[in-house]
Parts: C-alpha cells; structure tokens; sequence
C-alpha cells in the first residue's frame, strides 16, 4: 500500500497544527519541524525540534528526515512552508535592530527558499505526486505600515514560488510549487496583531473589529479543504489558493 507523507513546519500551533491533524485523520504520516513540540501528540506525528533563524541547521535536518525515507514508497510526498513571525512590527526607523530583521527574513523567506530547494533537489528522481505549499500573505501584495518586513518577506516568498513554479513545468519530473493565502485566520498570530500599539500597527482597530464581529477564517475548516485537495492531487503547479476559495 503506497503512503503518503507531510512535512510542515510550525505544526505546534495555529494553521500548521490544523493541517497536521487533518492530514493524520486522513492516513498521513507527519513531520513537525517546530522550535516547540506543543501539547498534541499522535502515533504517526514526528517532532523535529529545529529553529528556521538557523538555515543551515534547519536544511541539515530537514535533509536528514527526507534521507531517512524511502521515498519511492510514497504516493504523495509534501513539503508546507507554514511557519511565520511578524516581528518587528513597527514603522521603519522607530529604532534600528539589524539583528531583528535578519531574523524575520530568515524564518519568512530565507528557510523556506532553502528547504524548497533541498526538497526539489531530493526529489527531483521520485516518479510520485510531490509538492511544495508555501503560506504567503495578502500583505504580500498590499502595503501595511507597520508590516514594511512581514510584507516584504511575504512578497519575496511569492515571487521564488512563481518562478520555480515556472521552472518546473519545463522539467520532465516537476515538484508542484503554489501558494496558499490564508488570509485573517483565527491563530494566535492574530492575538498578537490585536495587542499591537496604534503607533507601531495603525490597522489594529480593524483586526479587532474583525475578531469581534466573528469574521476570522477557522484553521481547522481551511485545514480540512486543503488536505481534501492534497488527497484529490488537485493543487496543479503555481496555483495561488486564496482562502476564499477554500471557504466558498
């Protein structure tokens, strides 16, 4: 019987957890690669303590993991880019930190480049359905004040999904790159926007209208459609899964 596997990091909290458990429902076996476990365990969830601020330590093991399986065995083999930070959330030049911002690319956008590429490059002799879902932003596309990182790091994430997207329907065995756009979803990534100053977040009013009004995406039904649409193969190369879609 042919397996399936995920790989998805942030999977202790918020959207990657909803995707691991819905995944683990389904059959799947899953790989966390967190810098904490959380309080959800299963037989078939694997933790993998890594911290992405550290890309070389977090490809080694993510490279470790994928070393480990016998890929072949697999019928559906994927990688979710999901874990993300919004700090420093401030305009630019309120002070200056350059250890923060390197910090923020490096979980946003740096790992994530870097795990796409290993994962192509393990895989790209694995005759399966194999995929890369990487968890953009709208801020990505539209300018926050406050978010001038969060937007940016989002924006390049996008972009090298596109293009490798683009890269890959000329190759003969493709890895499946899209984007997922998730939208105001009800984590505790939005908790932390809510208690953000007006100085630094001029829009802090809307995402609390937002939480009050009940009209925050739930991570568990968005979960639940993504996984449907990972077990169906439909997630096709340089798709932009926006969550309206999967809530419609």
């Amino acid at each position: 019987m042919k397996k399936r596997v995920l790989l998805i990091t942030g999977a202790s909290k918020g959207i990657g957890l909803s995707l691991a458990k819905s995944a683990l429902e389904s059959g799947f076996d899953v790989y966390n690669f967190s810098r904490t476990e959380g309080d959800f365990t299963h037989p078939n969830l694997h933790f993998i303590p890594i911290d992405l601020v550290d890309t070389i330590s977090a490809v080694a093991k993510v490279d470790s993991v994928l070393k480990s399986l016998q890929l072949k065995d697999y019928d559906t083999i994927g990688l979710i880019n999901n874990a993300g930070v919004l700090e420093p959330m401030y305009p630019m030049g309120k002070t200056s930190k350059p250890e923060l911002i390197e910090e923020h690319f490096s979980v946003n956008t740096i790992s994530p480049i870097a795990l796409s590429e290993l994962f192509i490059h393990e895989l790209n002799r694995i005759d399966t359905y194999k995929f890369i879902l990487n968890v953009g932003s709208g801020a990505a596309d539209y300018p926050y004040e406050g978010w001038a990182n969060y937007g940016a790091s989002k924006a390049a994430l996008h972009y090298f999904t596109k293009t490798v997207a683009l890269e890959q329907k000329k190759v003969s065995n493709p890895v499946i790159l899209a984007l997922f756009n998730p939208g105001r979803t009800n984590t505790q990534m939005q908790t932390q926007i809510r208690s953000a100053s007006q100085e630094d977040f001029p829009f802090t009013e809307s995402f609390i209208q937002a939480y009050e009004q009940g009209k925050l995406n739930s991570p568990d039904v968005m979960a639940e459609e993504l996984i449907k649409k990972i077990n169906n193969k439909t997630i096709l190369q340089g798709d932009e899964i926006s969550h309206k879609d999967l809530l419609s």
